[in-house]
Order: structure tokens, then C-alpha cells, then sequence
């Protein structure tokens, strides 16, 4: 299962559609990007969700756009606040290329830079596990234990390049998730 990101223009197929000539000399389909992944097994979470031995995963590719120019997946700050409010009720996993404001967000200046609105999503849902990238600054693992006695939600910023988008010398973040109901059988 794969969640894309602003740099993923194909994939954006209303982007891709009015800005592919910035990215490429010649338009590509994006129906054909999306039937390569299908054809090796891999499957394109946008705005979907999946069960996978009981375990359920939402993913959701949407940045807050943060810049003058425009990226694929970016939308307002204010249409953040209706997307993530759109968040299912019921998931174990939630996969996001927008890091929450607070937990493996911070830049190269160590501002925070994630949205407030996926936070208040993401606190309102206890997801077991949020996994995130964008922000390349802020990698690892983000356990703050519990909240009020319960389980509060690990975070992982799992960018797997750095700020100056050099390959190389991170590791890739491993979790088991293992489903509730297998768990307490």
C-alpha cells in the first residue's frame, strides 16, 4: 500500500492534468501510472481504506499547500479543516503524507510545520499508529505513551531523504501492527 505525496504530479490526476507541463515534455496517462502500480500489487491509497489481517488503514496523500506555487495534492488550510474532519472513525492505521502539527514536524529551523487540523483529527481518533513523511527534517518515532490512562497514538515521520533530499544513512522504520481481535484471541 502506498500513499503519495506532493512531488507524485501523476497521481494528482487534476494536477497533473493542468500542470504537467512543468513536470515532463510530454503528457503521460495517468490512468496508465495508476495500472503499472496495479499490475505489480501495489496499491494507491487516496482518501481509501483497506483491512489487511483484520488491521484497518486509511491513507490520504493532501498537504496544507505552503508555498506561492502549487504542488499535486496541496489544499488550503482551510479545506484541511473539512478533509481531515472526513477521517473514518474506525482505523488501527493512518497513513498521511502531512505530518500533525506537534509530532515529527519541525523544519531545519525547528518550527513546527504540520497541520493543527490532522492533529485534532488524529486526537479525536486515536489511531494506533499515524505514519508520515514530507517534513524530511524531523525522522523517527514519536511515542508520548499514554493520555488519561489510555494509549495515545505512536507517530512516525518515515521520510526516507533528507532536507536536501540526499538518499542514504536513514533506516527504514519497521512496525507490527497486529489486528485487536487476533490479538485478544
Amino acid at each position: 500500500r502506498v500513499v503519495p505525496g506532493n512531488h507524485d504530479m501523476i497521481l494528482d490526476e487534476a494536477y497533473y492534468d493542468d500542470y504537467w507541463g512543468d513536470w515532463s515534455f510530454e503528457k503521460e496517462s495517468h490512468n496508465d501510472a495508476l495500472a503499472e502500480f496495479s499490475s505489480r500489487g501495489i496499491r494507491i491509497l487516496i482518501d481509501k481504506s483497506v483491512e489487511i489481517q483484520g488491521v484497518k488503514i486509511h491513507g490520504s496523500p493532501w498537504v496544507t499547500r505552503y508555498a506561492g506555487w502549487k504542488t499535486a495534492f496541496n489544499k488550503d488550510s482551510e479545506e484541511m479543516v473539512g478533509h481531515w474532519q472526513e477521517l473514518p472513525r474506525d482505523m488501527d492505521v493512518l497513513l498521511t503524507h502531512m505530518p500533525p502539527h506537534g509530532m515529527g514536524d519541525r523544519d531545519e529551523l525547528g518550527h513546527h510545520t504540520g497541520c493543527p487540523h490532522l492533529a485534532e483529527a488524529v486526537r479525536q481518533r486515536k489511531p494506533r499508529l499515524h505514519v508520515f513523511g514530507h517534513v524530511h527534517s524531523d525522522f523517527g518515532i514519536f511515542d508520548p505513551g499514554t493520555e488519561n490512562g489510555e494509549d495515545s497514538t505512536v507517530y512516525v515521520n518515515a521520510a526516507s531523504v533528507s532536507d536536501c533530499y540526499f538518499i542514504g544513512g536513514r533506516r527504514a522504520v519497521v512496525a507490527d501492527v497486529v489486528s485487536i481481535s487476533a490479538n485478544s484471541s
